[in-house]
């Protein structure tokens, strides 16, 4: 069964029949170099245009994931998350003559596994994108809380419930990027939730955000796994 994919969006970068030709020597010592790295998973396709190139690229690049996927105990079973939805997956174009060439590639550290979620699919003919990440009970339940400590009463009362697996403050998580983590201010005020990965999503918004926008605000974080 082919794993989902989630949070995937593609930043394009595309390089014009003008491109100088420094441009397209940085372009592909960029490939060479994706390519020598044990750190990424790529594809690439060469097709007649750059839209039948990228969508073929991307295509094969989930088969690569998925692949990946399939060899980690970790995350066998379950959906997967690309963590950065805004420019995880890098296209790059170049022409070929009358062909287009398209790179995508993914770092492995920003594949991780979602754990309990669920994925609600729009129009499957749209694409990758009409994707939705349904959080967990538990991230959803502690959301809705504005109070620190209120919020702080219910993670100890859903950790009993067994709906979320442990918690612990920041300083204390051994991988962090492995928490949601909740966000709160000196004056006692949840301002919010980060989703696990080394590129998270805020729970609220559903925007990408990141612990180091918070810093200098005077905030603590406390992390957290849900069942």
């Amino acid at each position: 069964m082919k794993k989902k994919l989630l949070g995937l969006m593609v930043l394009v970068l595309t390089l014009s029949f003008s491109a100088t030709a420094q441009n397209a020597d940085q372009i592909k010592k960029q490939i060479n170099s994706i390519k020598k790295s044990s750190q990424y998973l790529y594809a690439e396709a060469t097709c007649a245009t750059a839209e039948d190139a990228r969508v073929l690229a991307e295509e094969m690049l989930e088969t690569e994931v998925n692949k990946y996927v399939a060899s980690k105990k970790n995350m066998r079973g379950k959906a997967i998350v690309l963590a950065d939805r805004k420019d995880l997956l890098t296209m790059l174009s170049l022409p070929r003559g009358n062909m287009f060439r398209a790179f995508t590639y993914i770092s492995k550290a920003d594949i991780i596994p979602a754990g309990n979620v669920k994925v609600i699919e729009g129009n499957p003919e749209a694409g990758l994108s009409t994707v939705q990440l349904v959080w967990p009970e538990a991230v959803t339940t502690l959301a809705a809380y504005t109070d620190y400590y209120k919020m702080a009463d219910k993670l100890k009362e859903l950790k009993g419930a067994g709906k979320v697996a442990t918690y612990d403050r920041y300083q204390k998580l051994a991988k962090p990027e492995n928490y949601y983590l909740v966000i709160y201010n000196r004056q006692g005020q949840v301002v919010a939730i980060l989703s696990p990965g080394t590129q998270r999503t805020n729970v609220k918004t559903g925007k990408p955000d990141d612990l180091k926008n918070y810093n200098g605000n005077d905030c603590g974080a406390i992390g957290f796994i849900a069942n």
